[in-house]
């Protein structure tokens, strides 16, 4: 499972958050990412400045859905969460008793809870938050786990609550 395939799943509007405040909170991932879409869009960095951000962010959520762009996606989708969505963070990990940073960071991942635990607490997480901001944060908490957590990747892709499709099974 990769997270590129989330910006074929998020909405236009979601998108354009995302990237909003990624150019708020980290200017220069947001110009990282400008350099490495233009030459794809065929103009120059300025010029893609210039167009409307919202029509700039919704051309971007197309072209970022390209799984060789994995590594930029990581990086944008982890620092719009850790910027933005520190509540949400550590709320599932509060749920889950795992100790963190209290930002909701961690240094090391514990061996993964009964999936009976995380069904609980993903539930508990979609009603307290909006479900796609929670599909966009297990994903990517899942990526983000040294031993990868199989039975969360079963619940992500069986939860009917998020207002997308699933992402297919690897």
């Amino acid at each position: 499972m990769s997270c590129s395939p989330l910006w074929n799943r998020i909405s236009p509007e979601l998108a354009n958050e995302i990237l909003s405040g990624i150019q708020r909170s980290h200017k220069k991932m947001y110009h990282t990412a400008l350099e490495l879409l233009a030459p794809h869009i065929r103009l120059r960095p300025v010029k893609i400045l210039e167009m409307p951000k919202a029509e700039r962010h919704e051309i971007w959520r197309c072209m970022l859905a390209d799984p060789q762009l994995e590594p930029l996606n990581l990086n944008l989708f982890t620092e719009w969460l850790g910027s933005t969505q520190t509540p949400m963070l550590c709320a599932w990990l509060d749920m889950l008793d795992i100790p963190h940073d209290g930002r909701g960071f961690l240094e090391t991942f514990p061996p993964a809870p009964e999936k009976a635990r995380l069904k609980e607490c993903m539930d508990k997480l979609i009603d307290r938050f909006p479900p796609a901001h929670v599909m966009i944060y297990l994903t990517v908490f899942n990526l983000a786990v040294d031993a990868r957590w199989a039975s969360l990747d079963e619940l992500l892709a069986a939860e009917g609550r998020f207002p997308i499709p699933p992402l297919p099974q690897a």
